[in-house]
């Protein structure tokens, strides 16, 4: 009977039928209990969560701000290695202006002492030395530019006549030059670029060209220009040698930063070559010579050719 009243909810047990605080606690309180733990519990995990993303971020920050450091450090080297590199460039650039000075500085002395001042002569002699101190002075500004790291001018340039300063530069200085050709199936071959740096470029490569052909008993390199067949867009621009060539393994590695096996090298060269062409929008490559006359390397420069207006093209096929 007590149980049926329970049921239902009449006589004492009435006030079931009703609810109330108390009762509601009294029955619901292992819920409310897992419920408060519930939430304790997520508020902890939350805040946990904040800590760690605050200190994984600090260390994100320590290792960006690390990585842009050696990124500065290693550009700072690169530059300066560059710089090594374009001095020897630079003091052959000047000696041109400077004897040129010293030639119009003669020429006045001369005139000085012998009491007869050519006044045509003396205007010639004076722009001729205003004309090569500027001359001097933009030698030195572009490579102080350059250590500096500000923006370097890009102008058109004629890439025939731009191997021609390299190869003058290259064979300057040296008692025994070796016989190297430049040849161009066509005339009109111009690039966008820095005239110091893509001279930088192929004086290296003329270089390292010349040191593979030091076992050789009749050294002979050659730059050849062309057009890419698959893309007008596309000038290449290949250093042949007769040297000995090299193992697929050294091959492969060619460009890459390492250790140089050179006395007096720097382990940089080509890897330096190698950014100053990708900067100009171009790709450095190595392969073994598939010409019968340089049984060497090939190493080609492509860069992006600036079409101009229609010129009549000339071939070009010079030996110095």
């Amino acid at each position: 009977m007590d149980k049926l009243l329970k049921n239902l909810k009449i006589g004492p047990y009435e006030y079931l039928r009703q609810w109330s605080l108390n009762r509601f606690l009294g029955v619901a309180w292992p819920w409310l209990t897992i419920f408060c733990f519930f939430v304790i519990g997520l508020v902890w995990h939350n805040r946990r969560a904040d800590r760690l993303l605050l200190k994984r971020g600090a260390l994100l920050r320590q290792m960006y701000l690390r990585e842009a450091e050696q990124s500065q450090k290693l550009a700072f080297l690169q530059r300066t290695n560059t710089v090594n590199q374009v001095s020897s460039m630079v003091a052959h650039e000047l000696r041109q202006p400077l004897a040129a000075l010293t030639f119009y500085a003669d020429g006045l002395a001369m005139m000085l002492d012998m009491n007869n001042v050519d006044e045509r002569k003396l205007r010639r002699f004076t722009d001729g030395i205003s004309k090569e101190a500027k001359r001097a002075s933009d030698i030195i500004g572009s490579v102080h530019a350059y250590a500096k790291n500000r923006h370097q001018p890009r102008t058109q340039l004629d890439v025939v006549e731009l191997l021609k300063n390299a190869v003058e530069l290259f064979q300057s200085g040296r008692a025994n030059k070796i016989s190297v050709a430049i040849r161009s199936d066509a005339g009109d071959l111009r690039v966008k670029g820095n005239a110091l740096e893509l001279t930088l470029v192929f004086v290296n490569l003329l270089k390292n060209a010349r040191e593979a052909c030091e076992s050789v008993e009749t050294p002979k390199v050659c730059i050849q220009v062309e057009v890419s067949k698959s893309d007008s867009g596309i000038l290449i621009i290949s250093v042949y040698d007769n040297g000995t060539g090299l193992s697929d393994e050294d091959l492969l590695s060619l460009g890459q930063p390492k250790s140089s096996e050179k006395p007096d090298g720097l382990g940089l060269g080509l890897s330096i070559v190698r950014t100053i062409v990708e900067a100009h929008g171009g790709h450095l490559t190595f392969e073994h010579s598939a010409v019968d006359e340089f049984t060497g390397l090939r190493a080609s420069v492509s860069l992006p050719r600036l079409m101009g207006d229609n010129r009549e093209d000339k071939p070009h096929d010079t030996d110095h």
